[in-house]
């Protein structure tokens, strides 16, 4: 009863470490990445967010405006963003 008491169960997730060469130096580090998608149905002025999203995703706003505006249920806009990416996007 005594060590039921004191003890108890929690999970911990495991997290990935870093690799590192002799010297200390990262040679493998785990990074955070973002795949942005739209679903084109959903999307209420296409030129508007193609506007918005060139400039952060650095595409050609022709180009997001054709994914944007088509007809299928989802597209892929930019694949790999790095995690900063999400401090740029306006709230």
């Amino acid at each position: 009863m005594a060590v039921a008491e004191r003890e108890r169960e929690r999970e911990v997730p495991p997290e990935r470490g870093n690799i590192l060469d002799s010297t200390g130096h990262p040679l493998a580090m785990s990074v955070i990445q973002w795949d942005i998608s739209a679903s084109p149905n959903l999307v209420q002025h296409p030129r508007e967010l193609a506007e918005q999203l060139a400039d952060l995703l650095d595409l050609p706003r022709d180009e997001l405006y054709a994914k944007l505006s088509s007809s299928t249920k989802w597209v892929r806009l930019a694949r790999g963003c790095a995690q900063e990416w999400a401090r740029r996007w306006p709230a």
